[in-house]
C-alpha cells in the first residue's frame, strides 16, 4: 500500500513546501481477546480497550463497550476485569505481557501506522545535487532498515506470544465481513 499511498503523500506535502524524505511502518495492528472470535456478534456487550476515535468506532460497530484505556493502563485493566478485548499490535502486546488473561489474538491487520520524516523543501533544493542525491539515498536506505526492523518485530512478537500460549490466528472471515 505505501507504493500507492507515497505518491499522494509526496504531492499532497510538496504543496505545503515539505518534501517526504521516508516513512516507517509501526508493526499491524491485531485483535486481542479473552475468548475465541467467530463473528462481530462475540463482541456484544464487550469492554473493548480503545484509544482513539477511530477505535472507539470500531469497538460500537459489533456493539462493544468503548473503554478508553492508555497503554500504560492496560495492565491493570485487563487482569482485573475491565478490558475483555482490544485493537494493538504483537509488539504492544508482547511488550506488556497480555497473555494472562487475552489468550487470543487475531492477525486482522487492521492498519500499519507509519511515522514519516520529512523536511523544508527549500533547504533540500539549495544542496548541491550530489548533497541531495546522497540525502535521497539515506533516506531510502532508512525507509528499507525501518521497514525490515518493523518485520522482525512483528515477527518475533507474534512468536513470543506464542510461546506464552497465546492461540495466534488469521482473523475469522465472518469477523471481518462483519465489520
Amino acid at each position: 500500500m505505501w507504493r500507492y499511498q507515497r505518491p499522494l503523500l509526496v504531492r499532497e506535502f510538496a504543496e505545503r513546501g515539505l518534501q517526504v524524505l521516508y516513512a516507517v511502518p509501526s508493526p499491524p495492528q491485531g485483535l486481542y481477546t479473552n475468548k475465541p472470535v467467530v463473528g462481530t456478534q462475540d463482541f456484544n456487550g464487550a469492554r473493548m480497550r480503545t484509544y482513539n476515535a477511530a477505535t472507539a468506532r470500531i469497538a460500537s460497530l459489533p456493539g462493544a463497550s468503548a473503554l478508553d484505556v492508555p497503554m500504560t493502563g492496560v495492565g491493570r485493566a485487563v487482569p482485573e476485569g475491565g478490558v475483555d478485548s482490544m485493537i494493538t499490535s504483537a509488539v504492544t502486546g508482547a511488550e506488556n505481557k497480555v497473555w494472562d488473561h487475552l489468550k487470543y489474538y487475531s492477525e486482522i491487520n487492521a492498519w500499519f501506522p507509519k511515522n514519516g520524516v520529512f523536511a523544508s523543501a527549500k533547504p533540500i533544493e539549495a544542496l548541491q545535487p550530489e548533497q541531495r542525491q546522497a540525502l535521497i539515498h539515506a533516506s531510502g536506505a532508512a525507509e528499507a532498515r525501518g521497514w525490515a526492523v518493523s518485520e522482525a518485530a512483528a515477527t518475533q512478537s507474534v512468536d513470543e506470544l506464542r510461546q506464552h500460549g497465546v492461540k495466534v490466528e488469521r482473523g475469522p472471515r465472518e469477523f471481518a465481513v462483519g465489520l
